[in-house]
């Protein structure tokens, strides 16, 4: 991914999930792309920006609702398939979040 990233790329780190419970962390990336595009990389977590929540479920909502804004959903039906789901989502096989859709919600209006 490094090797191709833009002059005065911004690049987002978000996380680290695969590595909370790793006993040797895993070999590290190329970071010589970022210093000779002279790429910006900042780690973040959402609680960073729980005060901007309001603003952005407003602004987002109508960026979905115009279709400004496209999302993939990886779901997987019925219960009895979370398992393999749960497999999948430890091997990186899944795309985004993983949804495993088990009923309407029945207390839904």
């Amino acid at each position: 991914m490094l090797q191709q990233i833009n002059l005065g790329a911004r690049i987002a780190l978000v996380g680290l999930i695969s590595e909370y419970n790793a006993v040797n962390p895993a070999a590290g990336p190329n970071l010589r792309p970022v210093l000779i595009k002279r790429a910006s990389i900042k780690g973040f977590l959402v609680g960073h920006y729980q005060h901007q929540q309001e603003d952005f479920l407003r602004d987002v909502s109508q960026w979905l609702k115009e279709g400004k804004l496209k999302y993939r959903e990886d779901v997987v039906v019925g219960l009895e398939n979370a398992p393999r789901a749960f497999t999948d989502l430890l091997r990186g096989e899944n795309f985004g979040k993983l949804i495993v859709y088990v009923s309407d919600d029945p207390t839904a209006k």
